[in-house]
């Protein structure tokens, strides 16, 4: 072989070679040019991994946190009386926020799950302040409601919420009921318990639901009298076979965080006296 076809093919295998690294380029790290748009291996695993943590956030939230900031995370706009802040809201996420926007609220609910907040009944929850909750399931309650994936955590916080709820065998509504009405019948009234909460609709995230509390039960018939509209949530009407679930906790009424006289998480201040919650 002379030496013309060496340099050939040396220089034919160097093309093939650098053709072959662009394409592990594109492959590992994506393109987005000339209207061609591939999302990369790499890429493709961030998202993968936000999603993940943002659903285990949801888990979290649903768990540990729906008492205060309710079963849609809005707090007072979802239910009146809610102490917790709204936290599912498009101004805490992307589009809405540039990135260090972003960042710079993904720090203070970071800081303000960590320690708690003086003069409310926010807590700390970090393992550091004596709470249950480790950095990365702080930060994954962080990807709730910071990410771009923040709607789809949501979703999966109504989905485990109604879960958790959810009486076995469940429980669903055998006729009708209007806004007035004082008596619902049920498939099965068994096992329910005077002056608990039973709680109607919220199947889905945008779907608003109401709070009833038990006065009286008639497992015989199935006929339960209640007590409409309660624990803040407004009287709606309720068509037959709707689920009816576990009603909510109701929010802590203390203790007041940092309150005088105690020692506030964190090295914060210690409320003043008239601190509301």
């Amino acid at each position: 072989m002379n030496t013309a076809k060496q340099i050939n093919i040396m220089i034919g295998l160097m093309i093939v070679g650098l053709f072959g690294t662009f394409l592990y380029f594109i492959f590992d790290n994506g393109f987005n040019a000339f209207g061609l748009d591939f999302e990369g291996r790499q890429n493709a695993a961030v998202v993968r991994q936000e999603k993940t943590n943002v659903e285990r956030g949801a888990v979290l939230f649903s768990l540990n946190c729906r008492a205060c900031h309710g079963l849609t995370g809005q707090g007072a706009l979802e239910r009146a009386g809610l102490p917790g802040a709204p936290l599912n809201l498009e101004d805490n996420r992307p589009p809405e926020l540039t990135e260090a926007q972003v960042k710079a609220k993904a720090d203070r609910f970071n800081g303000t799950i960590t320690c708690g907040r003086v003069g409310t009944l926010m807590p700390p929850w970090s393992r550091d302040e004596n709470g249950p909750l480790n950095d990365f399931q702080i930060e994954q309650l962080v990807l709730l409601i910071t990410s771009e994936f923040s709607e789809e955590g949501w979703e999966h916080v109504v989905e485990d919420g109604n879960h958790s709820d959810q009486f076995g065998p469940r429980k669903q509504l055998a006729a009708a009921v209007g806004p007035g009405d004082t008596t619902i019948q049920l498939n099965d009234a068994s096992g329910l318990i005077v002056e608990d909460a039973l709680r109607i609709g919220g199947d889905t995230i945008d779907e608003a639901y109401e709070v009833l509390i038990i006065l009286s039960i008639d497992e015989d018939t199935g006929s339960v009298e209640v007590e409409r509209a309660a624990m803040g949530s407004k009287a709606l009407s309720h068509e037959a076979e709707v689920e009816v679930y576990n009603g909510p906790l109701a929010p802590p009424d203390g203790p007041i965080i940092g309150a005088p006289g105690t020692v506030p998480p964190c090295g914060q201040k210690n409320a003043e006296p008239e601190a509301a919650t």
